[in-house]
Parts: C-alpha cells; sequence; structure tokens
C-alpha cells in the first residue's frame, strides 16, 4: 500500500471521530500522523478546541498555527479573523484580514472585518475609505443588490461618525427603499444616522417622516432616542428638544455625552445658566479635546481672592482660548494677589498685552500634583469654566470692555502704500484650517473673495488675514493689486496676524480666530454664523464684542446666498452703492 494511501487513510478516520465527538480517540490518533500531516493534524486539533466552545484557548493555538504555516486555507483565515474581532484582538485580526487580501483580494470576509476594526478602534477615516472600498469591490464584482445595500449602510455609518452629512444623507436616499426587501440589513443605528444627517443639513421634515415611519420598537431602540434632540434643535423647536432630552433619561444612551449635547442645545436657545451648568460635563467626555488636568488645589468656585493666588489654564483651540478670556475680568475683580493665565504658546505675547497685569506662560503639564510651580496656588480654573462663574454671580455674558490698540503708525508699517492708503482697509479671511462636511455650510471658498474683488470699487484695499493659506488660493488672489497677501505663516505667528487685523478698518470673517483678533483691538467685524450657534447664546446680538455684526444662515443655507447676505452689509459698513 502506497504512503499516500496510507495516509488519507488516517486522514478519513479522523474526520469519522471527529464527526462522531470522539476526541480522545481522535487527539490518539493525530499523534500517529507523521511528520508530511503535521499541518492536517493541527487542523484537527484546532475544530476539537473550537467544539470546546473556548475562544481565548482557540485564539492562542491559532496564533501557533498561523505562525508555523504560510499555507493556509482561506476557510481557516477567515475563521481566525472572525475570532479576532470577536476577542477585541483588533491588531491581529487586520494581519490576518491582510494576509487573506494577499491570496483573495476581494474577499468580502476579510474586508468586512478590516471596516469593523476600524469602526470600533474609531478610526474614523479608515472606516470611511474601507466601506467605500467595499463598494466599489462589490460593484466591480458585480455582486447582488444586497451586498450593495449593506455596503452603502456602512458608508452612511462612517459618514455621518464623520460629519460628512451630505455623503451620509445621500447613502441613505439610495438604500431607504429597500428596508422592506432587505430588513435584516438595517439596524437602529442606521436610522440614527439618517435622522442626525438630515436634520444636521437642515432637512427637518425629511428627519421627521424617517421616524414617524419606524415602529414602536425601533423608534424606541437607544441609538433612535439619541438623535431625536438634533431634530428638533435644528428645527428650532425649543420645548420638543428638550423634551426628547427628557426621553433619553430612561434609556442606556451615555449620560455624558447627552448632558454635554443638551448643553449646546440650551446655550443655542438662549437658557444659558442651564447651558453653562451642562458644559461643565465635558471633562467626563471621552471625545472631548481637551485633556483634563489634575490639581491638588481646588477648583475656584468664585471665592473673594485677596491674598490668594489662581491659575487659569487653558483649553480647546486658539479662538476658544482668546473668547474665555474676555471673562477674566471676573477673577481681577476679586482681588488676587497673583493671576497665571496658561494659553498655547503661540498666542502668549498677544495675550501678555491685553492683560499686562497678569503672568502668561504656556501650556503647563497634565498632572500637576507634586509639581513645585504648582503648589503656590490657591485655587485653579479652566478657562470655560470663567463662563459660569461669571454668569453665577452677574447673570450674564458681558461684551468685552478690554481692547487694545496697534503701535502708531503700524498701518504703515506693516502694508504696502498701494494698500495703506485707501479709503478703507478690508481684512478676509473665509475659512477655518480644519474643515469638515458639518461645518463647511460656516464657511466661504476663496472663489467668494474673488466675487468681492470684482464687486469692490477701487477705493477700498484688502488685506488676506486667512492662515494656513493653501497655493491654489494664493495663485488666485495675487494678480489683484488692491490685495496685499502678507508674509507670513499665521496659523504659527498668531501675534502678527493680531497686529494686521488690528491696522484693518473693517474685517470680514469666518467665525474663526480672526473674529477675537478683530475684536480685541476694536474692529469692526462682518462674520456669519449658522442660528443657534452656542457662541451666540441665544442673542440677537453677538455676545462677546460690540464691534462685531452676525449675518445669520439657516443650517445649509448655500454660499451664495452667504455671500450676497454678507455683500447688502458690507455695501452699508463700507459706505459704497
Amino acid at each position: 500500500m502506497s504512503q499516500k494511501s496510507q495516509n488519507e487513510k488516517l486522514v478519513d478516520k479522523a474526520f469519522d471521530l471527529l464527526e462522531a465527538g470522539k476526541t480522545r480517540q481522535l487527539r490518539a490518533l493525530l499523534k500517529k500522523f507523521p511528520a508530511s500531516l503535521r499541518q492536517q493534524a493541527e487542523e484537527f486539533d484546532l475544530q476539537i478546541i473550537a467544539a470546546e466552545d473556548k475562544p481565548e484557548k482557540l485564539s492562542k493555538a491559532f496564533d501557533k498555527y498561523l505562525e508555523r504555516y504560510e499555507n493556509v486555507r482561506l476557510s481557516n483565515l477567515e475563521i481566525a479573523v472572525r475570532l479576532k474581532i470577536e476577542l477585541i484582538e483588533y491588531d491581529q485580526a487586520l494581519e490576518i484580514a491582510d494576509r487573506i487580501l494577499i491570496e483573495d483580494q476581494y474577499n468580502q470576509t476579510a474586508i468586512n472585518s478590516i471596516y469593523v476594526v476600524f469602526v470600533n478602534t474609531k478610526q474614523k477615516e479608515k472606516a470611511y475609505e474601507t466601506a467605500n472600498k467595499m463598494l466599489e469591490v462589490w460593484e466591480k464584482l458585480d455582486k447582488d443588490e444586497e451586498h450593495l445595500v449593506d455596503a452603502k449602510l456602512k458608508i452612511l455609518l462612517a459618514a455621518t461618525t464623520l460629519s460628512m452629512f451630505h455623503e451620509a444623507a445621500d447613502r441613505w436616499s439610495e438604500v431607504c427603499d429597500h428596508q422592506d426587501s432587505y430588513p435584516h440589513l438595517f439596524a437602529s443605528e442606521h436610522y440614527a444616522c439618517a435622522l442626525r444627517s438630515l436634520a444636521n443639513l437642515g432637512r427637518t421634515d425629511d428627519a421627521v417622516a424617517v421616524l414617524d415611519s419606524l415602529g414602536p420598537d425601533m423608534r424606541s431602540s437607544d441609538n433612535v432616542i439619541g438623535a431625536i434632540p438634533s431634530i428638533w434643535f435644528f428645527a428650532g423647536e425649543r420645548e420638543k428638544c428638550y423634551e426628547a432630552y427628557d426621553e433619553m433619561e430612561s434609556s442606556t444612551v451615555d449620560k455624558v455625552e447627552q448632558i454635554w449635547n443638551r448643553g449646546l442645545s440650551r446655550l443655542g436657545f438662549g437658557d444659558i445658566e442651564e447651558g453653562l451648568e451642562d458644559y461643565e460635563i465635558r471633562w467626563k467626555w471621552a471625545d472631548f479635546p481637551s485633556a483634563k488636568r489634575l490639581f491638588a488645589n481646588p477648583l475656584w468656585m468664585g471665592e473673594d481672592l485677596t491674598d490668594k493666588r489662581i491659575l487659569i489654564w487653558n483649553e480647546q483651540g486658539i479662538g476658544d482660548q482668546l473668547l474665555f478670556l474676555t471673562l477674566l475680568p471676573v477673577v481681577l475683580s476679586k482681588n488676587p494677589t497673583e493671576v497665571v493665565v496658561e494659553v498655547s504658546k503661540k498666542i502668549i505675547p498677544l495675550v501678555q498685552r491685553w492683560y499686562p497685569e497678569v503672568t502668561v506662560q504656556s501650556d503647563g503639564v497634565v498632572d500637576t500634583i507634586g509639581h513645585q510651580n504648582y503648589e503656590r496656588f490657591d485655587f485653579n480654573i479652566p478657562s470655560g469654566t470663567l463662563m459660569l462663574r461669571q454668569f453665577e454671580e452677574h447673570g450674564e455674558i458681558p461684551k468685552c470692555r478690554r481692547l487694545m490698540r496697534v503701535p502708531q503708525n503700524a498701518k504703515e508699517k506693516l502694508l504696502p502704500a498701494n494698500i495703506a492708503n485707501k479709503r478703507i482697509v478690508l481684512g478676509v479671511s473665509w475659512r477655518s484650517h480644519l474643515i469638515t462636511d458639518a461645518r463647511i455650510g460656516n464657511y466661504m471658498s476663496v472663489h467668494s473673495i474673488l466675487r468681492l474683488l470684482e464687486l469692490l470699487p477701487d477705493d477700498i484695499g484688502l488685506v488676506c488675514l486667512q492662515y494656513s493659506l493653501r497655493d491654489d488660493e494664493r495663485e488666485l488672489l495675487e494678480p489683484y493689486e488692491n490685495l496685499h497677501i502678507p508674509d507670513y505663516d499665521f496659523f504659527e505667528e498668531v501675534d502678527t496676524n493680531a497686529f494686521y487685523a488690528g491696522v484693518c478698518d473693517l474685517v470680514l470673517t469666518a467665525g474663526t480666530v480672526n473674529l477675537q483678533l478683530a475684536g480685541m483691538y476694536g474692529v469692526p467685524v462682518l462674520t456669519w454664523l449658522p442660528d443657534r450657534d452656542w457662541v451666540l447664546l441665544g442673542q440677537k446680538h453677538y455676545p462677546w464684542f460690540e464691534n462685531v455684526v452676525v449675518v445669520r444662515g439657516a443650517v445649509d443655507w448655500s454660499q451664495t446666498a452667504m455671500l450676497y447676505a454678507l455683500i447688502d452689509k458690507l455695501k452699508v459698513l463700507l459706505r459704497i452703492n
């Protein structure tokens, strides 16, 4: 009898014992397998362990097996990658998925596993890219409709997490008619993403229609309940918005995120005290962009500061830091012995000129306990909490009274003569450094500035205050003789950015740091913000600086509408026809 026939008999007998559940006999048989069948023996051993329903043990066995053998059946690799995801062993799952794709570049299990890993590890961009890759592959392979709907639903989820609401809404419109055909593909998170996306785009009627179409079980799911307040917020339905938040109380929705979002809604509707109280939850919110620092000294609660030292520490971006520091006088009015303000390094000179009576230094360490430099302070307070302390004492957020002036002859020193000698110098800034789909409606493009240049008379000179100016934007703007582009990196040189804003007669800017910079120098500002943006605090006029005029717009208003509304205001402010 040939060696091959003997091996076949061993394998067949092993299959029989495995099917009969005779584990002990099977293990004994596997020990008789020759070296040529060692891989098959280990595969039988994997099946024995799988039948024991011990995932961790099976995972370790797979680790050894996959490390030992390069030529592994796809079916085993697919089992392994699913197991790794089940056990939250994401790094290993990605390695196995990549191994599968080397052999089968269109493997559905591998691509789906990569998507799941990126979703669960909050790698939002990668999840979005993978979902789009999945759709591209399925379309290329002419997969059935069910596969395409599944891929589009994954794009819907990923796009929503990235605040790409236009993309998410488009995908929803492509799949919503397939709910009856593939009900198993549609889960509560898909409906929640559809609701959030439609609401953020101002399509509240569409969002309500989706909500009304849901059955009781889906309507009461945590994901859907968590999405409902945004519908009524963007619709301007204050009471319904708050009722929706109340409904969330009995759900298992993350209470911290719920309170944070409710706080922003309350501020947007003008319920300032309640909103500011909710705003304090930010340090417990996992996605808050600033780290909560640790101090041995207590949080300042508004006490008298005579003979006391206090540290005000920064949070969030530099625009937020400057905005919050408009309220520093609430601390100074308490007669402290020493006030130290920590801010981002790039704005230290600016803040020091603004508040010469305080000490300004750069960001400190997160855990200050035991650090000698922090032991002398009697109190500490994050700068965003100054809003609550101010409101608790005075019942209002006062407009900034601490204004600066640029040095004498600064305009002539900073600007070329052909700009400085114009009747009016207009500073322009149209976007943030970071633009997401959710925020893009709050900004203009450089093409809007080009349109302004065409409309403005010759006696108006312009200064580009835009930081992180792109090469393509610069190329479009440079030919205009009545526009000056300073040769500075305003993203890093904020102090210089401030001087240029300060020498302008008027500044047209999006709601970026340029708004604060111009505001601090008392320069009239024209800006635009969506209705119920929290920074407006529900007020008719801009609440932080007296010299700011706001053009308000509905959610997702068009850039064209935004531009011509601003042009109408500019004509008045610039005294032109």
